[in-house]
Formats: C-alpha cells, sequence, structure tokens
C-alpha cells in the first residue's frame, strides 16, 4: 500500500507546484534503474546524483502496521469514519 502527501499552502489550498514536483521526483526515482541501464557511460561514473532519491524519500510515509490496517479499513468502510 502506498500514501502520499498532500501539499496545502498558507490559505489552505492544494498546493498543485509543489504536489508536482514530489510526483516528478518520485518518477526519476522509480525509472532510475531503467534509464541507468540505457546508458552505460552513467553506470561507470564515481559519484551519482542521489538528490531526486533523498527528495522522493521525503515526501512519503510509511505508518505503522496497525495504522496502516485502520486506513485500509476505513477506505473499505469498514468501520465509521467521520466524513468532511
Amino acid at each position: 500500500m502506498s500514501f502520499h502527501l498532500l501539499p496545502f499552502d498558507r490559505t489552505g489550498l492544494l498546493d498543485a507546484d509543489a504536489y508536482t514536483q514530489a510526483e516528478s521526483r518520485r518518477a526519476a526515482v522509480t525509472l532510475a534503474p531503467a534509464l541507468t541501464a540505457l546508458s552505460p557511460a552513467r553506470t561507470r561514473a564515481a559519484v551519482v546524483d542521489a538528490t531526486a532519491d533523498f527528495a522522493a524519500r521525503g515526501a512519503t510515509w510509511t505508518p505503522s502496521k496497525a495504522l496502516a490496517r485502520l486506513i485500509e479499513a476505513a477506505a473499505l468502510g469498514q468501520v465509521p469514519c467521520e466524513r468532511l
């Protein structure tokens, strides 16, 4: 199960730019192995730019197993939860 955090600006609106940047970084991390395989010169590099890796990890969250079960149960309508 994957969880994504939605960033909001100071006025309470979705910060679309921040969300797009985080998703772009996440895509770059996901595609990196395939892109590296296509570029042999990159595989021999002594220094790896891991900026996207760190940024993508900072935009994700892993709940405890107990909390993940509660979130899943709520999403499936198995437990009552407050509707916004």
